[in-house]
């Protein structure tokens, strides 16, 4: 069943950065070389002052940061533990290697991260994925709608 509730992209991005806080963990689903879904556990977050983005980090090594290069075509998927709400945030993401938003990302995300740690021990061999989300689907499954929004043109950057 389809909601008639009508929301702007702004205000479920405040909704998926809500979930995103809370849950702590998210999917990131890219497109590999064969053109095949891949989908990994992350740690995300959203930074004030840059919304209808969700940021990550990875080490420039792992297959999802050329995965990104060659299709910047992803898909977020979030949810609370009871799966009362979920979202999938899909948009374009980009490696970002820039030192004020890995500080940034880092403050936020950093105590979360002792998978990333063990997988990749130096910290000044990380990226920021950065992705600015276009399109939204926010889901209610336990009572049984669906919100949707796009972002549009003059809503970007």
């Amino acid at each position: 069943m389809e909601s008639d509730e009508k929301l702007g992209f702004d205000e479920l991005m405040e909704r998926v950065a809500g979930l995103v806080d809370l849950a702590r963990v998210a999917l990131l689903s890219t497109v590999d070389a064969a053109g095949r879904p891949r989908a990994r556990w992350m740690t995300p977050v959203t930074l004030p002052g840059l919304h209808g983005r969700i940021f990550s980090v990875s080490s420039p090594k792992f297959d999802k940061v050329a995965e990104i290069a060659a299709n910047p075509a992803v898909s977020w998927s979030v949810q609370t533990a009871g799966l009362d709400v979920v979202a999938e945030a899909r948009g374009s993401a980009w490696a970002v290697d820039d030192q004020k938003l890995k500080a940034g990302v880092l403050e936020a995300i950093g105590p979360h991260l002792e998978a990333f740690w063990n997988a990749n021990p130096n910290p000044r061999d990380l990226v920021v994925l950065e992705t600015e989300i276009d399109e939204i689907v926010l889901s209610y499954p336990l009572e049984g709608r669906t919100l949707r929004a796009a972002r549009k043109e003059a809503n970007r950057g």
